[in-house]
């Protein structure tokens, strides 16, 4: 076993984390940005490192799954939603945020289902494999740097400011929304039959492999014409084209076939 499978097998005992599904370049170049915090050399003195500082384990899922966001990112996306896809559910919507990192996604959804008034028998299910990010969400507390796409009127409407540059999600928006721990490539069972599934970049860090197994796994949770929608650089890989219809390209929005 050669040192970055090493690193990769200790990584995997230690958190359950897969990294055999992250692409090999992006994930070196992370590793190495906390090597180099750590002054350590190899990869292999890098993993023993990891089995004596849990710490340092927090610190290096952190640079991994990159928990950076922000309320209505790429707000068209959430204008195509709004005008396009809600009109279609007049009985409640079941969405999955995946890969939601410190939820600010799948709180901006449960935000516009209650400006659209959809909130009753609607349900966002919101999962990551970092925990701490997670923790974050659940707390519902959030800087300012994560309102540069939100209008005042909703920050205003949904948050209250509980200190200087801190706003606090209210709790009846926290009530629309479930988050849950898990790898993507241990999907429970019970994650099945969505309206929307909305993984945005998230696939950009994965194998191409992985990728197209992954998008298969989404097409089989969604509903009968049921929407997948992926991150503004992503787009559908192989034989998943065949799966699903381009609804809308620009924003990557796609409709099970």
């Amino acid at each position: 076993m050669n040192e970055i499978e090493y690193l990769k097998d200790t990584l995997r005992k230690l958190t359950g984390f897969d990294a055999e599904h992250y692409k090999e370049r992006p994930f070196k170049r992370r590793v190495r940005v906390r090597m180099r915090a750590r002054k350590v050399e190899s990869f292999k003195e890098y993993a023993e490192l990891l089995m004596r500082d849990r710490e340092e384990i927090r610190k290096l899922l952190d640079t991994l799954t990159i928990n950076v966001s922000r309320f209505f990112r790429n707000k068209e996306t959430f204008d195509f939603i709004e005008k396009h896809i809600f009109p279609l559910f007049p009985d409640g919507l079941r969405i999955w945020s995946a890969g939601c990192a410190t939820g600010e996604e799948p709180y901006s959804l449960a935000i516009l289902l209650m400006e659209n008034r959809k909130e009753k028998n609607s349900k966002i299910l919101a999962s990551d494999i970092d925990e701490n990010a997670l923790k974050k969400a659940q707390e519902g507390i959030y800087p300012l740097l994560s309102f540069t796409e939100t209008p005042d009127y909703i920050k205003n409407t949904y948050f209250m400011e509980i200190e200087d540059g801190k706003w606090e999600i209210k709790e009846s928006v926290k009530e629309l929304v479930e988050f849950h721990c898990f790898d993507l490539a241990k999907i429970p069972g019970d994650f099945r039959d969505f309206d929307i599934i909305m993984c945005r970049n998230v696939l950009i860090y994965l194998s191409r492999e992985f990728q197209e197994n992954l998008i298969r796994e989404f097409h089989r949770r969604l509903k009968d014409g049921g929407f997948l929608i992926l991150g503004k650089v992503e787009m559908l890989v192989g034989d998943t084209r065949d799966l699903f219809y381009a609804l809308e390209p620009k924003e990557r929005v796609y409709r099970k076939l």
